[in-house]
């Protein structure tokens, strides 16, 4: 479990350096990686309780705010997936939401 919690903190930090697969993977991911800090350190005595909120919000910003269309490969592949939303197929309709 902490080799796989490992690979995914890595993931998620490749994505926020990249700018690769932002609201997928530095949102989503990012989100659901901080749920699990929070549920599993919720009861430990002398916890900042109110931390671990502010960081999920922090990644729910990138899930929305959509960052590495500015400066990242999103900005790259955002094109590619634009306008072609009546003829792309499930994993490009998929990949439009990932970028």
């Amino acid at each position: 479990m902490g080799l796989l919690v490992f690979i995914l903190e890595m993931a998620v930090g490749l994505s926020l350096l990249t700018g690769t697969f932002v609201p997928l993977v530095g949102g989503l991911l990012g989100t659901a990686l901080q749920i699990n800090l929070l549920l599993g350190n919720y009861s430990v005595p002398g916890e900042w309780f109110w931390t671990y909120p502010l960081l999920i919000v922090s990644h729910l910003a990138l899930l929305m705010g959509r960052a590495g269309r500015v400066f990242g490969v999103d900005a790259l592949l955002a094109p590619r997936f634009a306008g072609r939303e009546e003829y792309a197929g499930v994993v490009e309709r998929l990949l439009l939401y990932a970028v």
